[in-house]
């Protein structure tokens, strides 16, 4: 019997085997390939998109919630030379306990990763007097190298999915975090008085005030970004 490694670099393997490379992005044979995949260990499978190429697989079991989703973007950045690698850029080769291929680390290694955990609770979820309640989703999307919106972001504006717990698949360096990046946007509005250039003194400016609050959120990005701790 394989063990849990060898299974997922086997699938690892199926996976940079397909190209998914941005420009221009298409998902459309790799996620062909994990549908297959996903349908075959039971899942409730779709493959959805509204851009030309850019396709997203969405599996699912259960019903109801809670639902536990796992997230992992599939498409890759360009080999770049590849004249340059050390091995074929779609061919995934291990050497010295690494493997090596395009879109390894980021992210059909994760990718391989969570397929071998559908692959694993399928049975589980399956078989009589399995989950008496709750969903468990796989989606696995494109779009993300460049940024774009027709990927996780387009299955979340659609509706179809809305996780109650995610665990997105990423390079980590096997460190397991429990946030994620976000944004937030702020308005902030300071209020000041007009005065003569010959009085400036007899003002007060509001550009001044609007300017203090920048330091203090300087700090704060340079703590967020400092390194992870595990």
């Amino acid at each position: 019997m394989p063990t849990p490694a060898d299974a997922i670099l086997s699938t690892l393997r199926a996976l940079v085997a397909v190209p998914s490379v941005y420009p221009p992005g298409n998902t459309e044979a790799v996620c062909a390939a994990i549908h297959g995949m996903l349908a075959s260990w039971g899942y409730e499978t779709r493959t959805v998109g509204r851009a030309p190429g850019i396709a997203n697989v969405v599996a699912r079991l259960g019903s109801g919630s809670p639902v536990l989703a796992f997230n992992c973007h599939i498409d890759t950045v360009g080999p770049g030379d590849e004249a340059a690698w050390d091995t074929p850029p779609y061919e995934l080769t291990v050497k010295n306990g690494r493997a090596y291929g395009l879109g390894a680390n980021n992210c059909k290694g994760p990718a391989a990763s969570q397929l071998w955990v559908a692959e694993q609770i399928a049975p589980l979820l399956t078989r009589e007097g399995g989950s008496e309640k709750g969903t468990v989703v796989f989606t696995f999307c494109g779009d993300e190298e460049a940024l774009g919106l027709d990927g996780t972001a387009y299955l979340r504006e659609a509706g179809i999915i809305k996780p109650d717990m995610l665990v997105v698949g990423a390079k980590t360096e096997n460190g397991l975090l429990t946030r994620e990046r976000g944004v937030t946007w702020k308005e902030l509005r300071t209020k000041g008085a007009g005065a003569h250039a010959g009085a400036p003194h007899e003002g007060d400016n509001a550009v001044t005030h609007m300017g203090r609050p920048l330091a203090p959120l300087e700090e704060v990005g340079v703590s967020a970004n400092a390194p992870r701790t595990r």
